[in-house]
């Protein structure tokens, strides 16, 4: 249990660190803006700075998307989020992708990590095979809490 909190204490300051260190930086996102522009246009923060003390530090706020593509960038890998939301009764689960598209990740060589979010926290996928007695059903994707 201690591991998590730490965990993710240490990503946020990744994520807020790179975010600093590559602020102006238009190439960084892939979309011609810089982490500053984003922030100043897209969020109610002014400035980067705030944003980072308001929202990327601050323990119980969720990361999204321009602190996720910092993280996926910092680590040099994809980041593929399945979108689990109860309350919109889809039956389809739509994903995005950060730090590039999957496909462009995969064939870098870079490693791509699966998270789901359900609001209020992330659960990390594993894909691969069951754990020793659960029986394998195809399709499954084995889910461990993280966030």
């Amino acid at each position: 249990m201690g591991l998590d909190p730490a965990l993710v204490r240490a990503l946020r300051r990744l994520a807020a660190d790179f975010l600093q260190a590559n602020a102006h930086d238009e190439e960084v996102t892939g979309n011609g803006m810089s982490f500053a522009q984003i922030v100043e246009v897209a969020t109610e923060y002014p400035n980067l700075d705030a944003f980072c003390h308001r929202a990327v530090l601050v323990e119980g706020v969720e990361a999204e998307h321009v602190v996720l593509n910092a993280l996926a960038a910092a680590l040099g890998i994809g980041l593929r989020v399945a979108l689990l939301d109860p309350r919109d009764g889809s039956a389809e689960v739509p994903f995005q992708d950060y730090g590039g598209e999957l496909e462009q990740a995969e064939a870098e060589a870079r490693p791509v990590v699966h998270v789901q979010l359900r609001p209020g926290h992330y659960d990390l996928l594993y894909f691969g095979p069951p754990p020793v007695g659960v029986p394998r059903s195809s399709g499954t994707v084995q889910c461990a809490q993280t966030v």
